[in-house]
């Protein structure tokens, strides 16, 4: 493995640096370095508690950088739309970089994007991994990109959800933040795909999103409450 690094800025995340890098062919690389982050993990603890996952038997930790590249490769095993790295160096992960992926509330901001086609991908995607009870955690906008040609890509597994009621609120996670990102363009597309059959407990998946509405509701996450309420009523009170 012959990688060199390029003089453009890292990407700074909260639990990983990732620098890019250029193998001998030219292609692009984000060398990952883990870091500490103490105080994160406490605001996902105080988060998952508000959200109720914690205090309904739900449990989460952060997962080693073995534990993620080992998780990635083994979801995209199974045909998953999961980003797994390519090379690993100890506790650095070396991923290719995608050009032009945009995370979720970026890609929606585009005035003419058609969401049906990823809605679709992202739920339906969600529905096959819990079929493999692989199930990603920490579900939010910024893990999931799209990118052109491919669709939904999902990235960072640094937190791990487990659990009686972890399924539920990893679709809870996904369609919060979805509508989050996408606002009202969205709330028919994921009303169609919940109605079209739902793979666990509905009833629970909209305790986990009322719940979240509550707790995001004076924070920059909150204000999509009727959208939310819209779905748990089409969908999901069955």
């Amino acid at each position: 493995m012959n990688l060199k690094e390029i003089d453009r800025p890292p990407i700074v995340g909260k639990f990983n640096i990732q620098y890019f890098v250029i193998d001998a062919s030219g292609r692009l690389f984000l060398k990952r370095i883990p870091k500490e982050n103490l105080a994160l993990l406490e605001q996902i603890k105080i988060e998952y508690t508000g959200t109720q996952f914690l205090t309904m038997g739900g449990h989460f930790r952060r997962r080693t950088p073995q534990e993620q590249s080992l998780f990635a490769k083994q979801a995209a095993s199974h045909k998953l739309r999961v980003l797994a790295p390519e090379y690993m160096s100890g506790e650095i992960a070396y991923y290719p970089f995608i050009e032009k992926a945009q995370m979720l509330d970026t890609f929606f901001r585009q005035p003419t994007v058609k969401p049906d086609i990823i809605i679709s991908q992202l739920l339906n995607d969600l529905r096959i991994a819990h079929a493999f009870n692989v199930i990603y955690g920490d579900r939010w906008h910024p893990n999931i990109l799209v990118a052109p040609k491919i669709g939904i890509i999902h990235i960072d597994f640094d937190i791990e959800i487990s659990g009686s009621c972890a399924k539920e609120f990893e679709v809870a996670q996904v369609v919060y933040y979805t509508v989050f990102s996408g606002k009202d363009t969205v709330v028919s597309p994921i009303c169609k795909c919940l109605s079209a059959g739902l793979w666990c407990d509905p009833k629970l998946v909209a305790h986990f999103l009322q719940a979240k509405t509550v707790f995001f509701k004076s924070t920059e996450y909150g204000g999509i409450e009727s959208p939310i309420k819209t779905i748990i009523a089409k969908s999901l009170n069955k």
